[in-house]
């Protein structure tokens, strides 16, 4: 047979969408006697009942194996997607699997011999050939093609023909195309006629009469197939018709297809029953375009006499329901699961199905309701419901309420992910789990800018802790500052955001707690407070984010007050630690806490009501937490943790050769810079913030004491325990400039633009140029001016702080500010 076939210019596309003709022309009876004009060999013609048929749980499964086949014998309807999707058809659908083969023998020459036809000179070629099978009969193919249009007429003659695929073939079969959409290779009409078409292989013996219509669209990726066909089972002795029957497919693409919808609608006829009309609520759906069965979509519905109906609905690829309305009360009298492979047999036992429903975002601290209203047993018994929390985020203590309703609930205590699996039971068997995810987010009505910033909204002036500001330029020093105000104790870092600067200050004349502090950030004055923060010591620790001023004393009781008015807004108890002398960090809804005690935890806090979100459970660690885009880090002796924002997930863990203590990591460029000390010397070790490898080290200081640094993109700014400060490229490690202005230098140094600037124990506050380490401006803030402490509770932890245009500089218990950008 190999000499009848020829290469089209997309010899696959044109086999694959001329070969669709036949694909649905498999047709015949299951079962049962009847009676038919002219059976066997002549042409059939339907004389069975023509009346409307009552449907009943035994027919409804003879017309279903009608449209779409059975093991137990019958002809099928199987769409032109599944035979044109796979050419290893199931051996169950015998009748199906012979047409999949016509066609791709028959129809094939269409295409080939019309683009063969192409090249020829005229406009009509006609061909008029025989062909020898190779193990019996003859195939004759002749008619004519239009070269320019591509249409024509091919009538193919089969003989006792038999090709060695175990398919004997006798019989007419004409192809006419009627309009070819040439560029695409498809069939916009075409029509394949019979009479008296007989198929007979293995157990199948089918003899066909009738016609089969194609329309194909390359822009809506769509085929039409309507079928009028009277058929006779050889074999069972029945006679059946499919009397305009239309196959809709839909492909997600015509041309190269992977998945397909389909809906069948029309009538079909069974000889001792009559007829029933079919139609379908919504698109079957093929996932793949191999799938033989679908495996959702519909119902396909039967109707019959006296309001009778039946529904098959997908249950998988290998499972189906008919449910089936008798006397048509619009109640199913019956309703059991067959396999598609044997819908004529008994039905079969299934596990149910259990639906854990959609999954769900809400804000934490949300109680949720679940939905197992889903779950299905198949063959209508009734089901019990297990629940189960099978993860939910670090600190959560969520429990489930009436786990074994259909509709449980929980709270989402902390954010993160939580995962909740449902099995479900009909007494028998059990499904297998399906899971629903609930994600629980922190409330962020206003996100919080990237760094660098303009304001000053944490310790070291960003929520990075990289101790830098961008301010309009120019950026001028003035002669005297703008401000200068003296509170009631020693002042912390100073807070510069909404017009106001916010500090705490230690209470004076009394050994605990501390005073919270708003000030107007153009003229000094006190706007409100002082607000007392109660505590064991006089530590606390201060952040701003979105409006709202944080505060958390030593005992771990963190607060949060409106920054406008200075109101209570919450109070939160953190749990499991008992010293926080760690400045909190506020960024973008979340408010992070450092605890220690019972080695250490790290705690997220949603800023809009103090729930806890999650925490880290005891690590090594006691130091103030920095933030990026993409995570949260703390750090203890040689040892670092990068956590997820939102869900507390460890995203990687760095342990290093040790150290006696250390200090709050500054993150900045992509980096992380740790600052411990080891062997009486304070070392800087720099990790990848991403991966959490170590990318270099060095030792700046002789000492155990030295502040936090400042970046910007290409400088580090370190100021060593001798009091030097020094420039240092980020790059290589080495020294650029130092500068040791009156050799009393203590502060944390913060950078303005390409300004650094640090403070003296002598009160003196110097401006550097950043990149060559000359002296440019120099004040005096009033007082001395200690160095941060960033271990120590005997007064809140200081340091310099710049936003909104404005220098402000804690010394003792004067605050003193200069105005150096903007209006």
């Amino acid at each position: 047979m190999s000499g009848i076939y020829f290469f089209p210019r997309r010899s696959w596309t044109c086999f694959l969408l001329l070969c669709l003709y036949l694909s649905v022309l498999a047709c015949g009876g299951g079962g049962g006697g009847g009676s038919s004009d002219g059976a066997g060999t002549n042409n059939p013609s339907y004389g069975g009942s023509t009346s409307q048929a009552s449907l009943s749980s035994s027919n409804a499964q003879e017309f279903y194996a009608i449209l779409w086949g059975s093991s137990s014998g019958g002809s099928s309807i199987q769409s032109v997607a599944s035979a044109n999707a796979s050419s290893n058809f199931s051996k169950s659908r015998s009748l199906t699997n012979m047409l999949e083969r016509l066609k791709c023998r028959s129809l094939s020459d269409y295409s080939g011999f019309a683009v063969r036809s192409m090249s020829m000179a005229r406009t009509q070629a006609a061909v008029n050939r025989t062909y020898t099978g190779s193990v019996s009969g003859t195939l004759t193919i002749s008619g004519t093609v239009d070269t320019d249009t591509m249409t024509g007429n091919l009538t193919m003659s089969y003989a006792n023909f038999n090709n060695g695929d175990g398919i004997t073939y006798d019989g007419t079969l004409t192809v006419r195309v009627d309009g070819f959409d040439i560029t695409n290779d498809l069939i916009t009409d075409g029509t394949a006629s019979f009479t008296s078409w007989r198929m007979a292989g293995g157990n199948s013996n089918f003899t066909l009469s009738g016609s089969m219509r194609i329309q194909q669209s390359a822009s809506s990726n769509s085929e039409t197939l309507t079928y009028n066909i009277d058929g006779w089972d050889n074999t069972a002795n029945r006679a059946f018709r499919f009397q305009n029957l239309v196959t809709t497919v839909t492909y997600d693409n015509i041309l190269n297809p992977t998945s397909r919808t389909e809906t069948v609608t029309g009538r079909v006829y069974v000889d001792s029953y009559g007829y029933v009309d079919v139609n379908m609520t919504s698109p079957l759906v093929y996932a793949s375009i191999s799938q033989i069965s679908p495996s959702s979509g519909g119902p396909i519905i039967l109707s019959g006499a006296g309001n009778s109906r039946a529904a098959l609905t997908p249950y998988s690829t290998s499972y189906m329901r008919i449910s089936v309305d008798a006397n048509g009360d619009g109640t199913n009298e019956s309703g059991h699961v067959y396999a598609w492979s044997n819908m004529t047999g008994s039905p079969v036992a299934v596990n149910p199905v259990a639906s854990a429903g959609s999954d769900q975002t809400v804000v934490a601290t949300t109680l949720v309701t679940l939905d197992g209203t889903g779950s299905v047993d198949l063959n209508g018994h009734a089901l019990t419901y297990t629940w189960t929390i099978t993860s939910k985020p670090n600190g959560s203590s969520a429990v489930l309420s009436n786990a074994s309703s259909a509709a449980p609930s929980f709270t989402t205590d902390v954010a993160g992910s939580y995962v909740i699996s449902l099995v479900v039971t009909n007494g028998t068997y059990n499904s297998n789990p399906d899971t629903v995810t609930v994600t629980a987010t922190f409330n962020v009505t206003q996100p919080s800018p990237t760094p660098p910033l303009s304001q000053s909204v944490a310790y070291q002036m960003d929520y990075a802790h990289s101790g830098r500001v961008v301010f309009a330029d120019p950026v001028s020093f003035p002669d005297s500052p703008a401000w200068s105000a003296t509170l009631n104790g020693a002042i912390s870092y100073p807070l510069i955001a909404g017009g106001r600067v916010f500090v705490t200050t230690a209470n004076p004349g009394i050994d605990t707690g501390t005073s919270l502090y708003a000030l107007n950030e153009q003229t000094g004055s006190i706007i409100w407070g002082p607000i007392n923060v109660p505590g064991t010591s006089h530590r606390s620790g201060l952040a701003y984010d979105n409006g709202t001023v944080f505060v958390v004393n030593y005992d771990g009781l963190l607060k949060a007050f409106n920054a406008g008015t200075g109101q209570l807004l919450w109070s939160s108890q953190m749990p499991y630690q008992y010293s926080f002398d760690s400045p909190p960090t506020a960024v973008n809804g979340i408010v992070y806490v450092s605890g220690t005690g019972t080695g250490g935890t790290l705690y997220a806090v949603d800023g809009s009501n103090g729930n806890v979100l999650w925490t880290t459970g005891n690590i090594n660690v006691f130091n103030p937490p920095s933030v990026s885009s993409d995570g949260v880090f703390i750090i203890g002796p040689g040892e670092a943790y990068k956590f997820h924002l939102i869900t507390g997930a460890t995203l990687w863990h760095y342990s290093g050769t040790g150290g006696d203590y250390g200090s709050t990591a500054a993150y900045a460029n992509g980096r992380l810079y740790m600052r411990y000390s080891e062997v009486s010397q304070v070392t800087i070790t720099i990790l990848n913030a991403s991966t959490g490898i170590s990318v270099g080290n060095f030792a700046l200081s002789t000492y155990t004491v030295m502040p936090i640094p400042a970046f910007t993109t290409s400088t580090g700014f370190f100021l060593n325990a001798l009091g030097t400060l020094k420039g240092i490229d980020l790059n290589t490690n080495s020294v650029l400039w130092s500068f040791a202005g009156d050799s009393n230098l203590v502060s944390a140094p913060i950078v303005i633009n390409d300004v650094v600037v640090v403070g003296s124990s002598s009160g003196n506050v110097y401006a550097v140029n950043a990149n060559t380490g000359v002296q440019i401006w120099s004040g005096n803030a009033g007082a001395s001016i200690a160095g941060p402490q960033e271990l120590g509770v005997s007064q809140p932890l200081t340091g310099l702080g710049a936003g909104e245009g404005y220098l402000v500089v804690p010394a003792g218990n004067v605050l003193t500010a200069w105005h150096i950008s903007g209006p």
